[in-house]
């Protein structure tokens, strides 16, 4: 049976989604690792998401979300904006067409 790209997928832990998506956007920023950036860095990308998606994480979340690449439901919110940014239509999409592409 297909996977639905709105369902999110189970079998790949949360953690490793949240790895992948700092890897594109690391890739598409292009300003170095991410584990080298600073403060600055995570406020640029604030900036940068809100002008692409209308929506602001602000640079905490970005640096809790990104460097720790940890999930934390309390930050839902923050994953569909990340998702959108990097063109999906929010996290659960985003997990979907990631496990597709996988399998």
């Amino acid at each position: 049976m297909a996977q639905n790209p709105s369902e999110p997928a189970k079998s790949i832990p949360e953690d490793a989604y949240i790895h992948h998506a700092a890897q594109l956007i690391e890739a598409q920023m292009d300003w170095g690792r991410i584990d080298n950036w600073s403060d600055f860095e995570f406020e640029r990308l604030s900036d940068v998401m809100h002008d692409s998606t209308g929506r602001r994480v602000d640079r905490d979340k970005l640096k809790l979300i990104i460097t720790k690449k940890k999930f934390d439901s309390s930050l839902s919110t923050s994953y569909d904006v990340l998702a959108q940014f990097l063109h999906y239509s929010d996290w659960n999409n985003f997990k979907a067409i990631v496990f597709l592409k996988e399998h």
